[in-house]
């Protein structure tokens, strides 16, 4: 079995022609991907189609990547790129125009199999994250959700953005977004279950 740390390695491996590496890596981050995704979407099929989109970009990219680099950022650098592209093709389709990335819109979703307190909690906390701004938004999923380093979510969202994000802009972006979230969800009794 393939250590934890191993990512890096198991990615060269499928950059040298071993396809086994590939489903090795999709088991161990497709669960965590389809999640990001499903933060967002209530469309299991849509996110489906989006774990494949990424899967199929990290496919397609395997010959660029950096043996000297993270895997894990890399490869959510390709989900939070498709996550923006479904976005912005949902809104064109609604309002036939562009969009800024803070107006993009987040479908709020119902979650299943939870206690009425548990599901009252949840949706507390997905109508604050929602009402965030998307830039703000994007960085609270990526560090609170997928545990991502700060350093990591601004690689990430300087490709996904198609411009440079410093690492400052992104804890500012956090900080923001926390204070805001710890604001609208003051005085509910939201676990921290819930937020997850």
């Amino acid at each position: 079995m393939e250590g934890v740390d191993a990512d890096e390695t198991l990615m060269a491996r499928y950059v040298g022609g071993d396809p086994r590496a590939l489903e090795v890596l999709f088991h161990r981050y497709a669960p965590r991907i389809r999640a990001f995704f499903a933060r967002t979407f209530r469309d299991a099929a849509i996110c489906d189609d989006l774990l494949q989109s990424t899967f199929l970009k990290l496919h397609t990219s395997r010959a660029s990547f950096d043996a000297g680099l993270q895997l894990r950022p890399w490869l959510y650098t390709f989900a939070a790129r498709a996550r923006i592209d479904e976005l912005r093709r949902r809104y064109r389709a609604r309002h036939h125009g562009e969009v800024a990335i803070d107006d993009l819109p987040v479908e709020d979703e119902p979650f299943e199999e939870a206690s009425p307190e548990s599901q009252d909690a949840r949706s507390r906390v997905r109508r604050a994250l929602a009402a965030l701004p998307e830039a703000q938004r994007a960085v609270v999923i990526l560090h609170r959700f997928e545990g991502l380093t700060f350093a990591e979510i601004a690689t990430i969202l300087s490709e996904s953005e198609g411009r440079r994000v410093h690492e400052g802009a992104v804890r500012v972006r956090a900080f923001r977004a926390y204070a805001t979230l710890r604001d609208a969800l003051a005085g509910a009794d939201v676990s921290e279950r819930a937020a997850e």
